[in-house]
């Protein structure tokens, strides 16, 4: 059961993480290879990943509270917060925030949280983690249960969806480093046997970029 994209964005109007959001590693994207991902059950990268050194103060999205404060093996320090429900579509409809790769929480489970409280520091904790960055998660919760669970994220769905594109900046790469475009030369490297081979799928935007301008 999924829940519709733009309701959502009406009914949850959230706050960036970080007072600068720069991806490095978007949603549905996989830039690890070698099928790591796919090894823990998923299509490819369930949130984003946030260029942040260690000590980055990280922030509440929204109103809510702490659900959970903990170390997992591969995604090391984690938090995830909730919202309060909102009617979505006939629906009781929350928001969990995840929050992966911390140096340290600095609030508890059951804790109530603001909008732009802070929450955590960022770190690079975890087998999954090969450098500093907050791993951030957005994912949908109808009384309080887990919705569109078959989508090949585990239910997480792309944080844009909440924050808009005016909170978040953008690398070199996703400007083409500064060349002028050219979908001609963006589509004869996406679409080459060669290509494809190699990725062993469709290349996502920021590796054709890489790729045609870098």
């Amino acid at each position: 059961m999924a829940i519709d994209r733009l309701a959502l964005t009406q009914a949850f109007i959230c706050e960036a993480p970080l007072a600068s959001v720069r991806i490095s590693q978007g949603f549905g994207e996989d830039l690890l290879g070698g099928g790591k991902y796919q090894a823990v059950g998923l299509k490819a990268h369930n949130g984003w990943d946030c260029k942040a050194a260690s000590g980055t103060e990280v922030f509440a999205p929204y109103h809510g509270k702490v659900a959970y404060t903990g170390y997992d093996k591969l995604a090391g320090n984690i938090l995830f917060m909730r919202t309060e429900p909102e009617s979505v579509a006939g629906m009781n409809v929350s928001i969990e925030f995840c929050f992966l790769h911390l140096q340290e929480s600095l609030v508890k489970a059951g804790q109530e949280v603001t909008m732009g409280q802070k929450i955590a520091l960022t770190g690079a904790t975890g087998e999954y983690c090969f450098g500093p960055h907050l791993h951030f998660g957005t994912r949908p919760l109808v009384n309080g249960d887990m919705v569109d669970t078959d989508n090949g994220y585990r239910g997480y769905v792309d944080p844009s969806i909440f924050i808009g594109a005016r909170k978040i900046d953008t690398f070199p790469v996703d400007r083409q480093y500064g060349k002028k475009r050219s979908l001609f030369a963006e589509r004869m490297f996406a679409w080459n046997i060669s290509t494809r081979l190699a990725f062993k799928r469709s290349p996502s935007p920021r590796e054709i970029n890489a790729s045609v301008y870098g």
